[in-house]
């Protein structure tokens, strides 16, 4: 586990600080322990420095997989953008998922949106998993509301 604090300072630029913490257990039964740990660690850095903390990120497991070329045409300028709604509020939101491709997936019609109607089933294994795994910050579920092929600048 690890935690990362983004600082900005007077002249607005950020300034970035990463601990590595102790690891999260599987079932979960030291996470008290760990957030206690690294609330005090914040604590402490706040009596030491100026400047304003602008963003805590606190990340149970990252693992660098590989650093090997694809041999496949894919292009980090071509996205997936996935639209779902908060089930509570209704509220829309998106996320971006580069390299997207086309080869196992239904379109409707001549757009770039997926056919919601019509979906591969690589289509429905992603927005089943989607939406089993995303939740709100408040914990409320989403509903995948549609996925669009998009490009670099978005």
């Amino acid at each position: 586990m690890y935690v990362s604090l983004t600082r900005i300072d007077a002249s607005n630029e950020d300034t970035v600080s990463t601990f590595n913490m102790p690891t999260l257990l599987a079932d979960g039964s030291n996470y008290a322990a760990l957030t206690a740990l690294r609330d005090a660690l914040i604590a402490a850095i706040e009596d030491i420095v100026t400047g304003n903390l602008k963003q805590r990120k606190t990340v149970a497991e990252e693992v660098r997989l590989t650093n090997v070329i694809p041999t496949d045409d894919s292009r980090r300028e071509q996205k997936w953008r996935v639209v779902y709604e908060a089930f509570d509020t209704k509220a829309l939101y998106d996320v971006t998922i580069g390299c997207a491709d086309w080869t196992n997936c239904n379109r409707a019609g001549t757009t770039d949106w997926w056919d919601m109607t019509d979906l591969s089933t690589e289509q429905q294994a992603f927005v089943t998993a989607f939406e089993a795994a995303v939740v709100m910050p408040n914990n409320a579920t989403v509903t995948v509301i549609g996925v669009q092929d998009v490009g670099r600048n978005n």
